[in-house]
């Protein structure tokens, strides 16, 4: 249980790196977005509603883009599960250890409930 975890652990501890850096790219893009409507306002006379507008979408390009790097990560941890489940199963199974039939255990073994040591 320990290695799964530890595993799960990289997975998540990469995902949310990767969410941090589309996040920053975001911030970027709607800092860039507001920068050019304010200096080029004069020249292309946006109105108030226009500029809400485009400064809107540029923050929505982010959540798009976040949701759908998370998704395509996930998607890729899935198929990765699938590949090594198919790997796994084309591995020769081990030999039966137990030949003779001497450590079949009888129908009634567990008698009681109880362990003692």
């Amino acid at each position: 249980a320990n290695d799964s975890t530890k595993s799960q652990m990289n997975f998540i501890c990469a995902q949310r790196w990767l969410c941090l850096r589309i996040e920053l790219l975001g911030v970027a893009i709607v800092f860039i977005a507001t920068l050019l409507v304010v200096i080029f306002n004069g020249v292309f006379g946006l109105s108030a509603g226009l500029v809400a507008l485009l400064i809107r979408w540029s923050s929505g390009l982010t959540v798009s883009l976040s949701f759908l790097v998370d998704n395509a990560a996930e998607a890729e941890g899935a198929v990765t599960a699938i590949e090594r489940i198919k790997r796994m199963s084309e591995v020769p199974q081990e030999q039966n250890f137990d030949k003779k039939g001497s450590l079949v255990v009888a129908d009634s073994w567990p008698t009681k409930g109880t362990l003692e040591f």
